[in-house]
């Protein structure tokens, strides 16, 4: 286990693959980490296609820091730092991450899944389980995002935060597959 500095994590796992390529590596991070500060390491890691799993954790607040506007904060949610809501014309509009790297040349999968239900959260192993073949078998890069809960900066009981992503956020960052490597040979 290596931590990495924020927004660094798919920078410190290239490191660590190149020097140990028959490791498996991954990162586990964030919203605010891989999509605000390490947008562009996750861009251009991606891009070299490294051999690494990313899982990118979805709860659309910067949920370690009371709750801020995240890059994936839907329009109109309220956080501490958009009490109104977010705004497209001031925030501009939540960040898609498997549709932004789907379309880079290096990906091979990319997925989003949900842990809101057993179906959802079996559906997520199994997503997880691809992105591992996916670098075991050496093809390349691959990232799942999984939407995640946050209740307590949704201010929103467990309850309501699944059915909050089940209804709405599911809307903007609806689930599946939207790369994969096998289906593209």
């Amino acid at each position: 286990m290596c931590e990495a500095a924020h927004g660094r994590p798919p920078a410190v796992a290239t490191g660590i693959k190149r020097v140990h390529p028959d490791k498996i590596v991954f990162s586990y991070q964030g919203d605010g980490d891989l999509a605000a500060i390490g947008l562009s390491e996750i861009i251009h890691t991606a891009n070299r296609s490294e051999n690494i799993t990313v899982i990118f954790v979805n709860n659309a607040v910067y949920g370690m820091t009371n709750g801020q506007m995240a890059p994936t904060t839907l329009l109109n949610q309220k956080t501490l730092t958009t009490p109104q809501g977010r705004s497209e014309q001031c925030d501009g509009p939540p960040l898609r991450i498997c549709e932004l790297l789907s379309v880079v040349g290096g990906s091979r999968f990319i997925a989003r899944a949900s842990v809101t239900s057993p179906k959802n959260i079996i559906n997520t192993k199994q997503l997880i389980e691809k992105g591992f073949k996916t670098q075991i078998q050496e093809k390349g890069f691959s990232l799942i995002e999984v939407l995640s809960p946050c209740p307590v900066y949704w201010r929103m009981s467990s309850v309501e935060s699944i059915k909050f992503i089940d209804d709405e956020m599911t809307k903007t960052f609806p689930l599946g597959v939207f790369k994969d490597w096998e289906s593209q040979n």
